[in-house]
C-alpha cells in the first residue's frame, strides 16, 4: 500500500516538473493557438463571415412556386412585410389584447436565454402584460382558438395540400433579449414577427455531420453549446460550419425547412410572434389549386384545422407511414406492404393492410399522394397504437 502512494507521488511531482520545464506545452491550447481560432468564446457566427444573406421576396408567392422552389428544396425564404396586412400586426398592441384576450390562460418560461431545465409557469394574459417588461419572462403558448380569426395564413400555404397538415400555432412574446439555443425541428415552419427584430443564425442541414459532430442532444434536437461564447476547443467542428443570417423586421415572415439548424436572438422593448408549424409535404396537390381557382392574399387562421399538442406528439405517425413512401409516385397496395415491412419489419401485415383499407377513401387499391397527405390522423394513429410500438419521443418549444 505504501509502494502503491508513493509511486501516485512521484507521477504527481514527474508531472508538475514537467509542466513547469515546458515539456507538455504542445500538449494545452496557449494564447497563440486561441488567437488562431477565430470566434473563439464568441456568439456563434462570429467564426466567420456568413455565406450571404437567405432569398427575400416583396410578393407572396404562389403556393405551387414555394413548394417547388423553397419546400421541396429546403431554401428559406424571408417573406418582407407578409404579416402587415393582417389584423393582428394591426391590433395586438398591450391594451387590445388586455382587453379582449385578459382572461386567456397562457404558458410561460422564467429565462430569456433558453434553458430546456427552466420550469413553465401559467398566468393569465392580462398578468403577463402587466410584468412582462419588467420581469425575466417569455411567453411560449400555443395560440388559443379565439385569437385566430386575427392572426392570417398567407397565400403560400392555402392550396396544395399544406391546410391539411398543420401542427401548431405558436405565440412567441417577450421584451426582448431573448436568445435560443441552436437546434432543429422535424417539421417546416412559418413564423410572423409582429412587433421587435430577430436575428438568426442559419445552417443548412447538410451540415448535420459539422454541427452534430459533439454536443448534440439527439432526443431534444439541440446543440449545448454556448450561443454567446461559442468554445472552439471544446467544439472544434464549429469554426468549419458555413452559415448564413437572416434579419427579421417588424411584419416580416420566414420560411424555416425542417432539419435546418438555427439560433434565434430578439431585440426591442416588445417582440412578439407567431408561428404556423405543419409537415413536410412530399407531393403538391395541383387538383386542390384547381378546385379553389384564384386565392387571396390571406385567409384567417380559425378556417383551419389547427392540431394540438397531444396531436403533434401524434405527428410521429404521420412519419411512420410518409418516409417509407417519399419518391414513389403510384403506391398500390404491394408497393405499400412492401415498403413498410422494409422499413419497420415483419409480422404487422394485419394491421398495415387495416391501414391501406383506411387510407384508400375511394376503395381503388391505389393510394394517391392526397389520400396520404389528408388522413385522420387520429383514426391511422388509434389503430397504431394498438398494434405498434414506436419510441417515444421528446419535443419542446423551440423559438422558431
Amino acid at each position: 500500500m505504501l509502494i502503491h502512494l508513493i509511486g501516485n507521488l512521484v507521477a504527481v511531482l514527474v508531472t508538475l516538473h514537467q509542466v513547469h520545464s515546458g515539456d507538455v506545452t504542445d500538449q494545452l491550447p496557449t494564447d497563440e493557438d486561441v488567437s488562431g481560432l477565430p470566434g473563439h468564446l464568441q456568439p456563434i457566427g462570429s467564426h466567420q463571415p456568413p455565406e450571404s444573406d437567405i432569398d427575400v421576396t416583396e410578393t407572396l408567392p404562389e403556393p405551387e412556386y414555394f413548394f417547388n422552389d423553397y419546400v421541396q428544396n429546403a431554401r428559406p425564404l424571408l417573406l418582407k412585410g407578409a404579416a402587415k396586412n393582417m389584423p393582428a400586426f394591426k391590433l395586438w398592441d398591450d391594451e387590445y389584447l388586455s382587453n379582449k384576450y385578459g382572461h386567456l390562460q397562457i404558458q410561460a418560461e422564467y429565462g430569456k436565454k433558453e434553458n430546456r431545465s427552466n420550469p413553465a409557469v401559467h398566468l393569465t394574459m392580462k398578468r403577463f402584460l402587466q410584468v412582462y417588461k419588467r420581469k425575466n419572462i417569455y411567453m411560449v403558448n400555443d395560440m388559443d382558438r379565439e385569437m385566430m380569426d386575427e392572426f392570417f395564413v398567407p397565400k403560400p400555404l392555402l392550396c396544395g395540400g399544406f391546410a391539411n397538415l398543420f401542427d401548431m400555432c405558436v405565440m412567441w412574446f417577450s421584451s426582448g433579449g431573448t436568445k435560443s439555443v441552436l437546434h432543429n425541428d422535424d417539421i417546416d415552419n412559418i413564423n410572423c414577427l409582429m412587433d421587435g427584430t430577430k436575428e438568426l443564425v442559419m445552417i443548412d442541414k447538410k451540415h448535420q455531420k459539422l454541427v452534430e459532430q459533439t454536443g448534440w442532444k439527439v432526443s431534444k434536437s439541440y446543440s449545448v453549446v454556448d450561443v454567446e461564447k461559442v468554445d472552439l476547443i471544446r467544439f472544434p467542428q464549429f469554426k468549419n460550419v458555413p452559415w448564413f443570417k437572416a434579419t427579421m423586421e417588424r411584419g416580416d415572415c420566414l420560411f424555416i425547412p425542417k432539419e435546418w439548424y438555427h439560433h434565434v436572438q430578439s431585440y426591442g422593448n416588445r417582440n412578439l410572434a407567431i408561428n404556423i408549424w405543419f409537415s413536410h409535404l412530399d407531393h403538391f396537390n395541383k387538383t386542390d389549386c384547381t378546385e379553389k381557382g384564384t386565392l387571396p392574399d390571406y385567409e384567417p387562421m380559425s378556417k383551419f384545422k389547427i392540431g394540438t399538442v397531444e396531436e403533434y406528439f401524434a405527428a410521429g405517425w404521420r412519419s411512420f407511414i410518409i418516409d417509407p413512401l417519399v419518391g414513389v409516385d403510384l403506391v398500390t397496395r404491394d408497393v405499400f406492404m412492401t415498403k413498410m415491412l422494409d422499413a419497420h419489419g415483419a409480422g404487422r401485415e394485419n394491421v398495415l393492410k387495416e391501414i391501406f383499407t383506411s387510407l384508400d377513401k375511394d376503395q381503388d387499391r391505389v393510394l394517391t399522394w392526397d389520400e396520404l397527405n389528408s388522413f385522420d390522423i387520429e383514426k391511422i394513429g388509434s389503430i397504431l397504437e394498438a398494434e405498434v410500438e414506436m419510441p417515444p419521443e421528446e419535443h419542446a418549444h423551440e423559438e422558431l
